[in-house]
């Protein structure tokens, strides 16, 4: 049985809606089942193709029923991430914002990763640096983007006011804060229990705290999203007030179609756009995007040059001219933006600063997991492709006994990688990170 909805957020709902008690009804009700297929791995499109789409994101699928992903090798792969479909409408706020090819992008609340996705998915060739406060959800964040095989991105575990104390400035910078959860009342019925009207407050105030930390990183002529899952308004447009009137910033309208249902809020000029699951298919959220008037600035700092590897090693991949630096036989490659933002970012904590290639085990180089996920082993030669139960014995982590090209060989499923192993000639040894398996 669920929890009772608190009353308190009743009576405030009650003076918000004039339907309130059809949301009440709603909340109690089922969650739709929602995900969002890789455009990069398109064989999600093929399984998914006669489910419901999102109206909001053409990449967005409804289900009927929820799989259990932790045991499907396709989730492995990084062909589709788990989302809840509301939150996809960042996607279209994204399609309508113009970057120049150099922008770069910051989501500041990043964990566990949806959005961060979606944005690398618009936005492949800028960078983006993805930060996470929280110490277990930034290795979520890190795993689902590996999965989903990012380019141009770095992941930083660190904390709005920290990366303010750096020289940098980003042209886009989402903030989905962290909030009270009315937006969860549905699908985490748990959250029903955690809030409070006290609780709800002092999420407001964090958001603040957050945004007074932020503001400052973005450039001029650059781009705010500010996100939630909830329907308070302290927490919602109270928040695009402050950076109106405080800072400067100004809304902007994005238009979504009538037959989707979004309720656009407009106070005192200001637009935000909430989503309300009693009025369409999904559960609660908050977005509103603003802009900020002034000229772009350049980040201007001392790039020292990479220094040279000390002996020449056949990583098998097409490294596209990218950096490649060791550190105690661990090889990385950076693009060059991600060589000059390590330093733009220096002192922060980073779990993902350019891409991890692989390491020298006794004389041989052992290619990483993080790579074979990555585009750039498209076309590493030794790949072996396995029928679904072979795919999750390997990631299980067991070995696999076929023969195959000595060294390491990349573990496909419906020819999407799902981990890396080690051949002898007569079986693969299981390289797969243990933290990755299948329990």
């Amino acid at each position: 049985m669920k929890p009772e909805i608190p009353e308190d957020f009743k009576a405030r709902i009650s003076r918000q809606l004039t339907d309130a008690n059809t949301l009440f009804a709603a909340l109690d009700g089922d969650s739709p089942v929602s995900l969002r297929l890789n455009p990069n791995k398109s064989i999600g499109f093929e399984i998914w193709e006669e489910s419901e789409s999102v109206f909001w994101d053409e990449n967005g699928r409804y289900l009927q029923d929820r799989p259990h992903y932790g045991k499907e090798p396709l989730y492995h792969a990084g062909a589709y991430y788990p989302m809840e479909a509301s939150s996809m409408f960042l996607g279209y706020a994204l399609r309508q914002l113009s970057l120049s090819e150099d922008a770069t992008i910051l989501d500041v609340c990043a964990a566990p990763g949806g959005k961060t996705l979606l944005i690398k998915d618009q936005f492949p060739g800028q960078l983006l640096v993805s930060n996470e406060i929280d110490a277990r959800r930034v290795h979520v964040l890190r795993e689902n983007s590996i999965r989903w095989g990012t380019d141009h991105h770095m992941i930083v575990h660190s904390d709005a006011s920290a990366l303010s104390n750096t020289e940098a400035l980003f042209d886009l910078i989402l903030v989905d804060a962290p909030c009270s959860g009315e937006g969860l009342f549905r699908k985490d019925v748990a959250s029903r229990s955690e809030w409070t009207s006290e609780r709800a407050y002092g999420c407001s105030v964090r958001q603040r705290q957050i945004l007074e930390d932020t503001i400052g990183m973005l450039n001029g002529g650059g781009y705010l999203i500010y996100s939630t899952c909830t329907y308070n308004p302290d927490e919602n447009h109270k928040q695009i007030e402050y950076l109106v009137h405080q800072h400067g910033l100004k809304t902007i309208g994005l238009c979504p179609p009538k037959e989707w249902d979004v309720d656009t809020i407009t106070e005192n000029g200001n637009t935000g756009y909430q989503f309300w699951p009693h009025r369409l298919k999904g559960e609660g959220f908050f977005v509103s995007v603003l802009t900020k008037d002034g000229d772009r600035r350049e980040v201007n700092t001392r790039i020292p040059k990479p220094k040279p590897l000390r002996e020449s090693i056949d990583f098998g991949l097409d490294l596209k001219n990218r950096i490649v630096e060791e550190h105690n036989g661990r090889f990385f490659a950076f693009s060059e933006v991600e060589w000059k933002w390590q330093h733009i970012l220096n002192g922060q904590r980073f779990l993902r600063k350019g891409l991890f290639l692989g390491e020298i085990k006794g004389r041989d180089f052992m290619l990483s997991h993080d790579a074979a996920m990555h585009t750039l082993t498209n076309g590493f030669s030794n790949k072996m492709d396995l029928n679904k139960d072979d795919a999750i014995h390997f990631l299980k982590g067991n070995a696999v006994h076929v023969q195959a090209e000595k060294g390491p060989v990349i573990l496909t499923h419906q020819g999407l990688s799902i981990g890396v192993g080690k051949s002898n000639g007569m079986r693969i040894n299981n390289a797969l990170p243990k933290h990755l398996r299948i329990h």
